[in-house]
């Protein structure tokens, strides 16, 4: 795929163990410790994207937590979920990478 400025390069929803339920650009989700995930990108982007995530609540059982990106480079990044007290802890998510 040619990456464009300002396109959606991945995206995807994954469930609290960390696989990817659907997506795009994604090629592997680990789930490294209780609410902490590396996302890796199927390939390499040639800068440093904009990511945003946002926790999976079909139900609202997951109200007052978030996903927050962190450690973002060109070929993955770490998101970090957490509960309502602010604790790291394993819960779905979505991600949506723009290049810049």
């Amino acid at each position: 795929t040619q990456e464009v400025t300002g396109a959606i390069q991945a995206w995807g929803l994954i469930d609290e163990d960390g696989k990817l339920k659907v997506g795009e650009g994604i090629s592997n989700v680990v789930s490294q410790k209780d609410g902490v995930y590396t996302v890796t990108f199927s390939s390499p982007l040639s800068n440093i994207p904009a990511v945003v995530c946002s926790i999976l609540r079909g139900d609202n059982s997951h109200a007052g937590t978030s996903a927050i990106p962190g450690g973002i480079s060109e070929k993955e990044v770490t998101v970090r979920t957490n509960n309502s007290s602010e604790n790291y802890r394993d819960r779905p998510f979505s991600i949506i990478v723009v290049g810049l």
